[in-house]
């Protein structure tokens, strides 16, 4: 056989070869994979839209924990003092919260308080709380009596996600009186407002059977349904199914893709031509555009891949390795550099003393649009330690550290997770919460201050006892037009609160709320914008332990409470 005969032959084994592994490719990996991805994809979103119905769930959790960890609410479980329910549990108590009953139970188990929305009616609540005759009331398939708990719920009036938590005091040292639930209803409207904000075809329904975790169906080359069942506390034998139903464009185009890449790759192997091309294309045009490919790669900052003809063992195989080796060198420096800098850029941010963050990182932090995206309303909180330069004077600059790193360790036990306390520098803190009202402001304040005074400070030997002054600023988000601009602002009247406190006999804490009904809010600069905004209710003083004598701004009294 000549040449010609040698090449065509070659050219029809190659077109065979290559029209047979494009099928394998094509139907073994390819369509598997999509198909793969399909599933993935289904099964993540399964998981945002369980992981939302968990986080509905600890929403209703946190807020039974706010009502049940309340002096007010454990002294009312005791004493069954009706004013508590008059002056807290009115008609529009719920609809804030997005929840649909709220009942308290005694340590009997016994309904002493509750309250519904519109959607169901009293009998169907008792029922829910209490039971009826023969059967047990649904709330006794909340877990053990005295923990936090959380479940979904069938009753007679629909599907519940109620959460649970044991009513004590605000410091939590009591024993539990009883237990406090908040229920939200799982019905249709409920599962379409899920299904919008996830943008996610979602659907609920009560099925038979075992909660067995999420199983995805290919129905067809063009639809895929994904089922994720939910345990019901109190239906062992059911379950609440959510159903995702989808289409499967990536599959039907993978299908078409590989049918018209089957016949283009045909055709294009007709042509002689193309014998030639491809081999210097392949010997020499590619990996020289490879790496090219890999040096512009790592040009721009990128992570370049490996060099497929590495392992060749003429001139290219030399070069792509020496190129290898240079790029894993560069690459280990880089990384040394990045560690370098983000420890320095942390220590930057940190207090040494206190290990908290300092003001730098506070004024970052605040001048970042993205810190202000959560959050109905602003908490702006400082903090000084009362005649800490007496500690220094009398015990030394060493004690003094001591209290500065007992006092911060305070602070971040009295704040939440998610809350920013920063040292302001020497003996003066800073502490900024989003999502927390006046009644949060006023707790959290009432704790540091209670805190601070139950506990001796310093070196065992010196078991020093302090105190600590606190102003405050609460002031609603949509009130808010700049807050990456007003912030220091902001910050100012918490300050200003502070120093009337130093100046009214310390140890005591003052906040102030713009309650202000029309407009953007006005943060006051001065004691003198502080008593205009009292007196025309633009804002609204709270306090510590003042009594009746109201705290004095530059010389005059305020307004009223």
């Amino acid at each position: 056989m000549n040449i010609r005969g040698k090449l065509t032959a070659g050219m029809c084994v190659l077109l065979g070869a290559l029209c047979v592994g494009v099928l394998a490719t094509v139907h073994l990996l390819l369509l598997p994979q999509v198909e793969e991805l399909e599933r993935q994809s289904l099964q993540l979103d399964l998981e945002r839209s369980h992981q939302t119905l968990m986080q509905e769930q600890k929403r209703l959790l946190s807020i039974a924990a706010d009502w049940a960890q309340w002096d007010e609410t454990y002294q009312f479980v005791q004493d069954r003092n009706q004013d508590y329910v008059a002056s807290n549990l009115i008609d529009d108590f719920l609809i804030p919260l997005q929840a649909d009953f709220l009942v308290i139970l005694d340590q009997n188990g016994d309904a002493i308080a509750n309250l519904h929305s519109d959607k169901l009616g009293a009998p169907e609540l008792t029922a829910i709380a209490q039971g009826a005759e023969g059967i047990t009331a649904p709330l006794a398939h909340m877990g053990q009596a005295g923990e936090p708990s959380t479940a979904l719920l069938q009753t007679g009036a629909g599907f519940f996600m109620v959460a649970g938590q044991p009513v004590t005091d605000s410091y939590r040292v009591e024993p539990a009186t009883g237990m406090l639930y908040f229920g939200r209803l799982v019905d249709p409207p409920f599962i379409d407002s899920l299904a919008e904000q996830l943008r996610l075809p979602l659907s609920a329904s009560l099925v038979s059977g075992e909660a067995s975790g999420s199983r995805i169906r290919f129905l067809s080359s063009h639809q895929a349904i994904a089922d994720l069942p939910l345990t019901i506390a109190n239906a062992p034998d059911q379950v609440l199914l959510l159903s995702l139903s989808s289409e499967r464009p990536f599959y039907r185009k993978g299908v078409e893709g590989a049918l018209y890449t089957e016949a283009v790759i045909i055709l294009i192997g007709l042509v002689a031509a193309l014998a030639a091309y491809v081999f210097f294309k392949l010997t020499l045009v590619s990996p020289i555009i490879e790496l090219q490919r890999v040096a512009e790669s790592l040009g721009q900052g990128e992570s370049p891949d490996d060099l497929a003809f590495v392992s060749r063992r003429d001139e290219l195989g030399k070069l792509a390795r020496t190129f290898h080796r240079m790029v894993e060198n560069i690459e280990e420096n880089q990384r040394v550099l990045r560690g370098e800098r983000n420890q320095f850029l942390n220590v930057s941010l940190t207090d040494p003393l206190t290990g908290l963050r300092n003001r730098r990182y506070l004024e970052r932090h605040l001048g970042n649009p993205d810190s202000w995206l959560m959050g109905q309303s602003y908490l702006f909180m400082i903090i000084d330690i009362d005649f800490f330069k007496q500690v220094n004077d009398v015990h030394g600059h060493d004690v003094g550290d001591v209290v500065i790193r007992q006092f911060a360790e305070t602070l971040s036990e009295c704040c939440r997770s998610n809350d920013v306390v920063v040292r302001f520098g020497g003996e003066e803190f800073a502490i900024l919460c989003l999502d927390c009202d006046t009644q949060a402001g006023e707790l959290l304040a009432e704790r540091i201050v209670q805190s601070v005074s139950q506990r001796r400070y310093g070196p065992p030997s010196a078991g020093l006892a302090i105190s600590c002054s606190i102003g405050f600023y609460v002031v609603a988000a949509d009130r808010v037009r700049e807050p990456v601009n007003e912030w220091p602002e902001m910050l100012k009247v918490a300050d200003l609160a502070l120093y009337t406190v130093k100046r009214n006999g310390r140890d005591n804490w003052i906040g102030l709320d713009w309650c202000g009904t029309a407009g953007w809010a006005r943060h006051p600069q001065s004691a003198v914008d502080i008593q205009a905004g009292l007196a025309r209710d633009t804002l609204r003083l709270v306090t510590g332990g003042f009594g009746e004598e109201l705290p004095r701004w530059d010389g005059q009294a305020a307004p009223g409470r």
